[in-house]
C-alpha cells in the first residue's frame, strides 16, 4: 500500500470515524504488525476503561479540526502532548489508578504511538519526528548546529560584550542587550510591554534574539578575522532558536547561553523533537553552565558520546 493509498484510506475514515477503524488503518500502516498489535490491545482496553467518562476518537477529531485554526500554527505547538493531556485526566479515574503501574505504563506506550500515527498524518512535525529514529535527528543537529564560543558567553556575563546597556555591567544570564527585550505576540515590535516577571521591556519579533546570537558568534576570533563589521546579515537560511524557550523573560530571550544557529530546514526540531531539545539543553548547561532560574540540571542524553559536533 503506497503512502498515498494510506492517506486516502485515512481521509476516508474521517468521515465516519470509528475506534475500530482508526485501529485498522493504525495496524495497516506499520511495518512491525507484532508491535503495533500489542499497542492496539492496550489503546482498546483504555478506552474500554473510560467509557462514559471520555472517548479517544472525540479527542483526536478535537485536535485535528485544530489545524485550520490558529492554536495549531503556534509555535510549540504539540498535538501529541495536547492528546496525552487528555490520558492523564483519564488515567486518574479510581478504576485505572488502582491498577497495576506496569499497565497505565503499557497503555501509556500504546496511546502515544498511535496518536503519533493518526495525528501525523496531518501534522507534518508530529509524523517526521516519529517516523525518524532520534539518533538521526540529534546526529543532523549536532553536525549543523552553532553555539557562540564560551569565552564569549563569559564576557557576555561579566559586561565585556553585549550591548551597550549590557557594557560594564553584565548579568549572570549571559543576557547580550541587558534584559531590555522579550517576545510579545500581542504587542506590535518596538511597543512597550512587560515580560512574564512584569518587568517592563520592549516587545520583540526575534530579531533582537537573531542579532544577539548571530553577533556573539562572530565575536569568536575566527569568526572575527574573516567577517567585516556588522557581518550577521551574512549568515543565510539559518534560524535562531530559544534551546530552553522562555522568549517572554527578558532575562533569557537574548541570552546567548540560550540561543542556537540551527539551519531552518531542521530548525523546527528544536521546538517539536524531545529528543533533540533535551539535547541541546544538555549542551548548552555542559558548556556554558548556565541553568536558567526553575530549571532542572539536564542529564546526558542516550546516544550522546557518538555524536560529533561542528566546530
Amino acid at each position: 500500500m503506497s503512502e498515498w493509498d494510506i492517506l486516502n484510506n485515512l481521509l476516508n475514515i474521517l468521515k465516519h470515524m470509528t475506534l475500530n477503524n482508526l485501529l485498522n488503518f493504525y495496524l495497516n500502516s506499520k511495518k512491525d504488525f507484532r508491535s503495533a498489535t500489542a499497542y492496539s490491545r492496550y489503546v482498546r482496553n483504555f478506552q474500554n476503561a473510560i467509557i462514559g467518562h471520555g472517548d479517544i476518537v472525540t479527542e483526536f477529531t478535537r485536535i485535528i479540526q485544530l489545524t485550520s485554526k490558529q492554536v495549531a500554527n503556534t509555535p510549540g505547538y504539540d498535538p501529541v502532548a495536547d492528546a496525552l493531556s487528555f490520558f492523564n485526566k483519564m488515567i486518574i479515574l479510581p478504576n485505572i489508578s488502582s491498577m497495576s503501574s506496569k499497565t497505565k505504563s503499557d497503555w501509556r506506550s500504546g496511546y502515544t504511538h498511535f496518536a503519533k500515527t493518526i495525528l501525523g498524518q496531518f501534522y507534518a512535525n508530529t509524523w517526521i519526528f516519529s517516523s525518524i529514529n532520534d539518533q538521526t535527528l540529534c546526529d543532523m543537529v549536532a553536525k549543523s548546529a552553532i553555539f557562540a564560543d564560551k569565552d564569549i558567553v563569559s564576557k557576555v556575563v561579566s559586561g565585556q560584550l553585549g550591548t551597550n546597556k549590557n557594557k560594564g555591567v553584565g548579568n549572570p544570564e549571559a543576557c547580550w542587550d541587558h534584559y531590555t527585550k522579550c517576545r510579545d505576540n500581542n504587542v506590535k515590535k518596538g511597543n512597550p510591554t512587560t515580560d512574564c516577571n512584569g518587568i517592563p521591556c520592549i516587545a520583540d519579533d526575534n530579531t533582537e534574539a537573531n542579532k544577539a546570537i548571530k553577533n556573539a558568534i562572530l565575536e569568536g576570533s575566527m569568526m572575527q578575522s574573516i567577517t567585516p563589521t556588522g557581518g550577521y546579515r551574512l549568515f543565510k537560511d539559518y534560524e535562531a532558536c530559544h534551546i530552553w524557550g522562555l522568549v517572554d523573560d527578558c532575562h533569557y530571550y537574548t541570552s546567548i547561553a540560550n540561543l542556537v544557529l540551527i539551519p531552518r530546514a531542521i530548525s523546527g526540531m528544536s521546538d517539536h523533537c524531545q529528543a533533540v531539545i533535551d539535547l541541546l539543553r544538555y549542551e548548552s548547561y555542559k558548556r556554558f553552565g548556565i541553568l536558567p532560574k526553575g530549571q532542572v540540571i539536564p542529564q546526558k542524553p542516550q546516544g550522546y558520546n557518538s555524536l560529533k559536533w561542528r566546530n
